[in-house]
């Protein structure tokens, strides 16, 4: 069996799942927070993890006293700073997986919570491409709610019973249970809580079209030798 009769499309999560730019959020929430008076450490580093970003800014200006809409111009101008003058690196086993499935004709999505910009530039920096982009400042309701799921889904033209998701954060993971997909999720920052419809991997390495296609197919992914 290959992949694309039992695997129809894999949808990845962005921040933490294909790239690792939590320390660049670090650094950006950090100046952010420092320009306006503020304080940030890895408490509440915690609160942002995985979005999405409107929650994130209220957090932040509540915290300074200062409008949302200023706080989020800051932000935004630090965080495009250091993806166009710092190193962002794939989280491991992600370049050989994306690779993988794009020679085997799987389609692919990116959906995050992040803004299309954010998305556009770290793509550019990769250089590489997805199938479909879903941008957090594009969608009425962002993760945790299933609509940005689905919505890939639809754009793909895949059913998401036999999909899979890459997640890392317990927001992104609700949001793919709740589509009805399969997940696998990579727990990074934030611990996840077992689900249903759901294996959870210390990483990416060593996983492959051929499991992802057994996870949907049989309901777990390969047993390592």
């Amino acid at each position: 069996m290959t992949p694309g009769e039992s695997l129809q499309a894999v949808l990845w999560d962005m921040d933490g799942t294909l790239v690792r730019t939590e320390e660049l959020w670090m650094a950006a929430e950090e100046n952010t927070m420092a320009a306006f008076g503020g304080h940030w450490d890895a408490q509440d580093q915690a609160v942002a993890v995985g979005g999405p970003v409107d929650r994130v800014l209220e957090y932040m200006a509540e915290r300074v006293g200062r409008p949302v809409d200023e706080v989020g111009a800051k932000i935004v101008g630090e965080i495009e700073h250091l993806m166009r003058t710092e190193h962002i690196p794939w989280m491991p086993g992600a370049r050989e997986l994306h690779r993988e499935l794009t020679a085997a004709g799987v389609p692919q999505a990116l959906v995050s919570n992040s803004w299309r910009g954010l998305m556009d530039t770290a793509l550019q920096e990769l250089d590489t491409s997805f199938d479909v982009v879903i941008a957090g400042d594009e969608v009425e309701r962002p993760k945790p709610d299933p609509f940005p799921y689905l919505h890939a889904c639809e754009r793909l033209g895949v059913d998401p019973a036999a999909t899979v998701v890459l997640e890392d954060s317990p927001t992104g993971v609700a949001a793919a249970i709740g589509a009805g997909c399969w997940v696998v999720g990579i727990p990074h920052v934030s611990d996840i809580a077992p689900g249903p419809r759901l294996v959870l991997v210390d990483s990416l390495v060593g996983l492959t079209a051929d499991g992802l296609a057994q996870l949907v197919g049989q309901g777990r992914l390969p047993v390592s030798g």
